[in-house]
């Protein structure tokens, strides 16, 4: 099964998101998922592809621009010549969608898939480790209440708190 992550790639966040980096790729590759990244290999993004890399397959699709932060020349890439073509690949590619504490790129990803999941069966687990989304959870409600957001659409997203809750809805996710 192919699993895309959406993650910071700044080299300069708490340390406590490596550490939730790390647990989260163990738990995905003894479940022997692939990796799908839309990132380079820095930050929580070259934590989870060094743990990926040693027991599973990477495929990271990236912004061309982007292509000088690569600094693992023998990781699989494609590059993409926008955004949008990149995000599609994304979906196109992966099975399950895992967003992780992250900025523009990852907010970017995360709607853009929840834009294309709509009228699928497929879901986004949200990780709101250490109240990173609250806010942003906070703001896809209001919209439901307000009906700006469909409550279908917010309900494709499975937030999570801690890893063993992750462990939960990956595992649940399968069946």
């Amino acid at each position: 099964m192919n699993v895309f992550i959406g993650l910071s790639s700044s080299i300069k966040i708490n340390p406590i998101y490596y550490d939730l980096a790390k647990e989260v790729g163990i738990v995905l590759t003894n479940l022997n998922y692939n990796l799908i990244c839309g990132s380079t290999d820095l930050g929580m993004a070259k934590i989870i592809s060094d743990i990926f890399n040693k027991k599973t397959s990477i495929n990271l699709f990236i912004h061309k621009k982007y292509l000088n932060e690569i600094k693992d020349k023998d990781i699989n890439y494609t590059l993409c010549d926008s955004n949008f073509g990149r995000l599609k690949k994304i979906y196109e590619k992966s099975n399950i969608y895992i967003i992780l504490p992250g900025g523009i790129g990852t907010l970017s990803e995360l709607f853009g898939i929840l834009e294309e999941i709509r009228d699928s069966n497929k879901k986004i687990i949200l990780f709101n480790y250490n109240s990173y989304y609250n806010y942003l959870i906070e703001f896809i409600e209001k919209g439901v209440k307000e009906n700006f957001i469909k409550e279908e659409d917010y309900k494709k997203i499975k937030v999570v708190k801690n890893i063993a809750e992750f462990k939960k809805e990956v595992i649940n996710y399968e069946r």
